[in-house]
Parts: C-alpha cells; structure tokens; sequence
C-alpha cells in the first residue's frame, strides 16, 4: 500500500507545506496577548522598555517594515514550526499516514491550536528550538550554521531557551567534523552579532535592563512568598533600609499567590499592571542591591518557607490547580495596555479563526493544557526513545526545572516548548517500537 512506504524527502515538505498553510489560514494576523501589544508598541516607537527581549521587538520591527501589524510576524513564527517539522520528517521518514496523523495533532491539538499563533517570546522561541533540533544532523556546515544560529535566536528570546545549544553541541559529537563545528561557532557569533549592533541602530533603551528586572520580581516573588508561608520571617535588611517591614509583611500576605508574580502590584484597587502599586510600589524607590541582599537573607533564615513557595509555585507551573488561573488561553488582539493598543491601532485588526474556535464553549481545556502530562511523555521518551528523542526530552525536561529555579508565573504557554519537544520526542519513540 502506498500508504505505508516512507516519505521521500520532497513528499515529506510537500506535506508540511500543506500544513503550513492550514496553520495560517487558522491563526492569521496572530493572538497577541498584553505582552505582545507592548513588544508591537515598542517596535513601531523604536523605544525599548527591557520589559522584553529586545531580540524579539528587533524581528517585529524588521517584519513592520514589510507589512505593518502582527500578521508577517505571525507567518514567520508558524513557518519556522513547520518548516522544522518537514525536516524532522526527511529525517524520520514515516510512512504518508504517520505524517499526516502527526501534523494533525500539531494542528489542532487544544493546546497547540491554542498557542502557535500567539505573539510571544516563548512561542517564537520554542518553534526556533525545534528548528534547530531539526536542522541538527549530518556534515552539511551550512546546516549546523543554520542550527546554532536558530538556537542562538532563541537563546536572546529567552535565555533558558539556551539550554538547546549544549544539546546542539552533544547531536554534534559524534561526528566530529570541524568544518561543522566551525559553522556552528559562526552561527552563534553572527546572530549575536548582527542583534547587539542592529538594536542599538534602530531602537532607543529607556528601561534599567530585562535581566536585572527579572532578578528583582523574582526576588521580591520568593520573599513574599517566605512570608506568606511563615509570618515570622525577618525582614531585617528592609528594616535596615527604614521600611516599615510589618505593613511590608501584611502586604506580602495580603496579595501573594503562587499563580504569579503580578498579584503583587496588580492589586485589586489599582485596576492597572504597574510597578508602582502594590508590594512593588513599597519597593519602588528600594535599590536592587537592597532588594537582592534581602533575598538572600530570607532563604537562608527561612530556607523551609523559601521551599514551600518555591514548590507551590512550581505545581502551578506543571498544571496542578485550577489551570484557568495560569492563563491558557489568548485568543484575539488584546486591548491593553490601553495606550499602547490604541497608538498601534490594534483594534482595526480582526481576531484569527483560531480565536473563535477557543472561545466557543465546546473547546476543551482541561488534562490536556496541563505540563504535567507532558512531563510523563517526555520522561517515557527519555527512557525509551531513540537517542534523537533522548536528547530532545532531556532538552525540555531541564527547560521545565529552570522554572523552579527562576519563578514567576504559571502561564500555560511556558509550558509550550514542553508540550511540543513531548509531540515530537513520543512521535519518534512510538516510530521507532511500533511503525
């Protein structure tokens, strides 16, 4: 039967063709979340706020160039995932209805229907992972260059997207071509490159720096979250600083939640998203050395409190809870932030089809949005797969911890790179022992 012989590689992009094309016609312009009005606004403004990447508002800007709102930006995203999926297909080979049933679920699975046409940072970055995953084979130079500057890309869109480069560096190992590996080196060096001195000529930077703000939300997370789960922890450096640390702490145990970060300045009586309300309005003027400094006193005179938050968090983040608490699901173009949505005209665009089907009542979103099942693909992966999908699972496995290590939100589409690497790496382990 023809349809049990393997692909052939130009069947095999044919088909992912063919699924590109379904993608965007499902999810043109694009969703663009809160986060992504801001990455639209500060790519038309030239203005940098290091609320983030800067990488990513330099590839909406090169994009704005082309065709103004979110839609070329959008198509270059959802290209870059099916364009790694008909080259895992050359590689894989299956036979015709394997790829089919494949690229079906990448389609319409809730989860992935749900966030491949959403305009941010860890969509763009998880799709650019898979790409170089995908590129990452045989001793092409000009693949392993388009591999490791795929993953440098991802790396500037998120840094714990950077965790694929050393999984680059182990698919490379066995062959040990230099040529390869000198292209690798050049990937990397001329993405960051070509960013660092591309951002500076187009853009303006009026924010203190996306790294250190990260590190400050995450530290003042961690602190409130300690106090939440033990009331007497001392808050001796802020006491120092002249804080009046018992309304700090009442503050911190009003308005923690392990869900995310943004309780503690998005307060019920602001009614906004902003640094100046809340815990983080009392800290406002507190410089970050301060901030860090007291940090580091809370998990080490209430390293038990600093746990349990540390763990209630990341439960949130693998889907224990509520999940409709952690946000799974952005359909259509946001309206906020008000000012920036209404200077990038973000209403004259209308809401993808993908909008409308997650928003009817029928659409499911339950067991499958949650990372922890994809948690359990990607370790049966590791165990049994072949070493391609060894190395991928281990790639998001390692992706999913570092949000223990650095927590802030539980988001559903943090857990996308994990959600797609466990479509991926099952598909190759279920090739491998049954087709």
């Amino acid at each position: 039967m023809q349809g049990t012989r393997p692909l052939d590689g130009r069947t095999a992009m044919a088909v992912a063709a063919v699924f590109l094309v379904l993608a965007l016609a499902l999810q043109l312009p694009g969703n663009v979340p809160y986060d992504g009005i801001v990455v639209w606004y500060e790519a038309e403004s030239h203005r940098l706020f290091a609320q983030h990447p800067a990488a990513l508002v330099l590839i909406w800007r090169l994009c704005e160039a082309v065709v103004r709102g979110p839609a070329l930006f959008t198509a270059l995203q959802l290209t870059t995932l099916w364009l790694a999926v008909g080259l895992l297909l050359q590689r894989a080979r299956p036979p015709a209805w394997a790829a089919i049933v494949f690229s079906v679920i990448l389609l319409v699975w809730p989860p992935l229907l749900a966030t491949a046409g959403v305009t941010v940072k860890d969509v763009f970055g998880a799709h650019l992972v898979l790409l170089a995953f995908a590129l990452a084979a045989g001793n092409n130079p000009a693949r392993w260059f388009a591999a490791f500057a795929a993953g440098t890309l991802a790396f500037l869109f998120r840094y714990q997207f950077g965790l694929i480069l050393p999984v680059l560096a182990i698919a490379w190992w066995p062959g040990r071509n230099v040529r390869t590996a000198l292209a690798g080196v050049a990937g990397i060096v001329v993405v960051f490159v070509g960013v660092n001195a591309a951002i500076p000529m187009l853009f303006v930077k009026t924010g203190p720096g996306d790294v250190m703000q990260s590190l400050r939300k995450m530290a003042i997370f961690d602190i409130a979250g300690t106090v939440a789960h033990d009331p007497s922890a001392p808050l001796t450096v802020f006491a120092n600083a002249n804080l009046d640390t018992v309304r700090l702490k009442q503050e911190m145990r009003a308005q923690y939640s392990p869900v995310r970060v943004d309780t503690l300045w998005q307060t019920g009586d602001s009614g906004t998203i902003t640094a100046a309300s809340g815990v983080f309005g009392r800290l406002y003027a507190v410089p970050d050395r301060i901030v860090l400094q007291q940090w580091r006193a809370t998990a080490a005179d209430r390293p038990n409190a600093f746990l349990q938050h540390r763990f209630a968090a990341f439960a949130r983040v693998i889907g224990l809870g509520d999940i409709w608490q952690c946000r799974p699901l952005t359909p259509g173009i946001s309206w906020l932030p008000r000012p920036a949505a209404a200077t990038v005209d973000a209403k004259a665009f209308a809401a993808p089809l993908s909008a409308k089907i997650m928003t009817r009542p029928a659409f499911p979103v339950s067991l499958t949005f949650r990372a922890v099942l994809y948690l359990a693909v990607l370790v049966l992966a590791l165990v049994f797969g072949p070493y391609e999908a060894k190395l991928l699972a281990g790639f998001a496995l390692a992706y999913e911890v570092s949000f223990f290590l650095l927590p802030q939100a539980c988001e559903v589409r943090y857990a996308y790179p994990v959600m797609l690497a466990a479509a991926v790496a099952g598909a190759m382990t279920l090739q491998r022992r049954f087709v």
